[in-house]
């Protein structure tokens, strides 16, 4: 079928087809939430077993008491979060065609998505565009050549944000429980719903070199925490990461070479040329994102209370969106310059140059919720004031 108009993928949908669309993370294939024929199509063709809800993307939040029922806080949610990366898990208003006790619901925010759904002029049964066991696809190549193995056809979105998928928040029990970390933190549905939720807390810890970080670490570990430092995770990925290396290859021909990055000549390109790095940034933190995303929840699953995302780029890179609370560790310069030269055993002259190829202190404390200030002597004591602030910010999330 190729690709399609607004229209004629309307007209599919209408008549029980199934059609590939672009959202804002990845491309999904959707039919009639109301046609059990074309939902069960859409079933076999995911290999999903029939009593493995698919949420239902809905054309506006007044949809919601059409198919839902009144819950407390609800109103309040939809209001703040929608269009947006929240599904909300609500009792159904069982029907005809609507026979679970619940339903999940979201607005997307994607233009073509909310087009097709005014069109259509009712829900769709909206799922990933991928063979079970593969990544979601993000491209539009990749989303066009799912379609055309399954014989249906494409709204073409272009490229998709490739962002973080939806939190999936349970209003169906008292208090709230979120079933699935996304795009929108606990922090903010807290703040929404006027309501401590239970479930691990996240906390973005950014900084410069020198600033000690690392010394702030050590103190939530003591709380047990998680701690994801995403240079690592990065380094991990370029080695276990087949998807990653191939959106690398994709974007820079010639950098991937038998499985593995020639950094040279990924630098070669990346740094003489703003748009490709900037492109580069898009690709990785993504990856990083995901891979956060994914430890967090396993975390969550194993009643760790703590996650901890420790990333110079936390606030440019869209990770401080995961997070709950975000800090600026900063310190005086020549504190910071003493501290590199001893740790590195480098000159103050390359510690000067390293400073200033980062961002300044009033970048990353205008980019967070509060600020650190290491201005102590002893690690000790600033070991000991940031688990007083912390313990006492994250009792209310």
């Amino acid at each position: 079928m190729g690709r399609l108009t607004i229209a004629e993928a309307a007209k599919i949908i209408k008549d029980g087809g199934l059609c590939v669309i672009p959202t804002e993370t990845v491309y999904g294939i959707a039919c009639r939430a109301d046609s059990p024929e074309a939902a069960a199509r859409l079933f076999a063709l995911k290999n999903r077993p029939p009593e493995k809800q698919i949420s239902l993307l809905i054309p506006g939040e007044s949809w919601i008491f059409r198919l839902a029922q009144e819950a407390p806080g609800v109103r309040r949610l939809a209001k703040d979060f929608m269009p947006g990366a929240l599904t909300l898990v609500l009792k159904s208003r069982r029907g005809a065609w609507l026979e679970s006790d619940t339903v999940g619901l979201r607005v997307p925010d994607h233009p073509i998505a909310l087009a097709l759904l005014r069109e259509c002029g009712a829900p769709l049964a909206c799922t990933s565009a991928n063979s079970s066991g593969q990544p979601a696809p993000r491209a539009f190549s990749e989303a066009a050549a799912f379609a055309a193995a399954v014989g249906v056809g494409i709204l073409d979105g272009g490229g998709t944000s490739g962002g973080v998928e939806s939190t999936v928040l349970d209003m169906t029990v008292s208090p709230p429980k979120i079933l699935r970390r996304g795009a929108v933190s606990k922090a903010r549905l807290s703040r929404s719903l006027g309501a401590a939720l239970g479930g691990i807390s996240v906390l973005g810890l950014t900084g410069g070199s020198g600033a000690g970080k690392t010394t702030t670490l050590r103190a939530l570990e003591a709380l047990g925490a998680l701690v994801l430092d995403c240079d690592a995770l990065y380094h991990e990925l370029l080695v276990s990461n087949g998807e990653l290396l191939s959106a690398l290859d994709a974007r820079f021909p010639g950098v991937i070479s038998g499985g593995k990055l020639d950094r040279a000549a990924l630098g070669a390109v990346v740094f003489r040329d703003a748009a490709a790095l900037a492109d580069l940034n898009k690709i990785t933190h993504g990856f990083v994102i995901r891979e956060c995303l994914d430890r967090i929840r396993s975390a969550d699953a194993q009643k760790i209370p703590l996650a901890i995302i420790d990333a110079i780029a936390l606030i440019e890179s869209g990770l401080g969106a995961l997070c709950d609370v975000t800090a600026a560790v900063l310190a005086p310069r020549e504190a910071r310059l003493e501290r590199i030269m001893t740790r590195d055993g480098i000159s103050r002259e390359r510690a000067e140059l390293r400073l200033g190829a980062q961002k300044p202190d009033e970048f990353f404390a205008a980019g967070c919720d509060l600020v650190l200030t290491n201005d102590y002597s002893d690690p000790a004591e600033f070991q000991a004031e940031c688990l007083r602030t912390f313990k006492h910010m994250l009792e209310g999330i």
